[in-house]
């Protein structure tokens, strides 16, 4: 692969706003991992790097009238007042209300509407899909990610005459650590397994909110844990496993290195290994893996 990717591979999936970045899907490497960052920098230049396999691209943005455009679009999209990341104006948190294109998504993996509004899920037919939000330790939102449904996937090939990734993130400014990770809330409450605090790293929110009715459900959405997220977790949870995608070698390699980073403070902690995201089983199904998984714990 070049190192250097044609403007068509990342332009059009560059966000609006000023500041902010973006992570789509780009090559072979990172199938089924938005990987490919994108960021709009504050001079409306457009800078990508594929973590996966190095590509990279810059375009540079022109005309002080197209640049005044997008800080307005700046202003009212992803920020409030004073500047933080905000929320979609225009969400919707009552699923009655959401087209039923995206209501069907989550009901097909049997999340409940309690379990949606006890994570803040909603409905942004502005952005063009499910809103999934990530708040930190004091309630502060730190991202979220937009799920394209089918209308705003037409809207976004109709605007630029390509298909958009499934997601498109959005991050406040300066968060590390655990802040950076979505932690589902316990609509239902949670068991704790042999009396020990469990974590289950996913990839997903939906796949966090499932687990989080038996451990703590804990989504990565594609974020590197920095040093500090690893010593939190490590040290906040008896039992830590790791279960994400194992039909793809780099999400292994990532994997392999996040368990040895981990077990530096933390013995109990291994994989997960199964054909298919937590999401897709039953809560009873999600209790036995977990439960068989502690027995190979030294």
């Amino acid at each position: 692969m070049n190192d250097w990717l044609d403007k068509e591979d990342f332009v059009p999936f560059a966000s609006e706003n000023l500041g902010e970045e973006v992570h789509v899907h780009h090559c072979k490497q990172g199938r089924n991992n938005d990987r490919l960052y994108i960021k709009r920098e504050t001079n409306g230049d457009i800078i990508a790097y594929c973590h996966h396999c190095g590509a990279r691209g810059i375009h540079r943005e022109s005309g002080t009238r197209n640049i005044h455009t997008k800080r307005l679009l700046s202003h009212h999209e992803a920020k409030d007042s004073s500047g933080a990341l905000a929320l979609p104006k225009d969400i919707e948190f009552n699923i009655n209300k959401w087209p039923v294109d995206a209501r069907v998504w989550p009901m097909k993996y049997g999340i409940t509407e309690d379990e949606l509004n006890a994570n803040r899920v909603g409905y942004s037919e502005r952005s063009g899909g499910i809103v999934l939000p990530t708040f930190d330790a004091k309630g502060i939102l730190s991202a979220f990610s937009v799920r394209f449904d089918k209308n705003g996937i037409e809207r976004f090939k109709k605007y630029t005459g390509r298909s958009p990734a499934k997601y498109r993130t959005y991050r406040a400014k300066n968060v590390t650590g655990f802040n950076r990770l979505f932690v589902a809330d316990k609509a239902h409450g949670t068991s704790i397994i042999g009396s020990k605090l469990v974590a289950v790293l996913v990839e997903d929110v939906l796949s966090a909110i499932k687990v989080s009715r038996i451990a703590e459900g804990i989504a990565l959405q594609g974020t590197g844990i920095d040093d500090e997220a690893v010593f939190t977790l490590a040290k906040k949870y008896d039992i830590i496993f790791i279960w994400l995608d194992n039909d793809n070698n780099q999400v292994k390699k990532s994997q392999s290195k996040l368990i040895k980073r981990l077990q530096l403070y933390n013995r109990n902690i291994n994989i997960i290994y199964t054909d298919r995201d937590p999401k897709e089983f039953t809560t009873k199904e999600i209790e036995n893996i977990l439960i068989n998984a502690s027995k190979r714990l030294k």
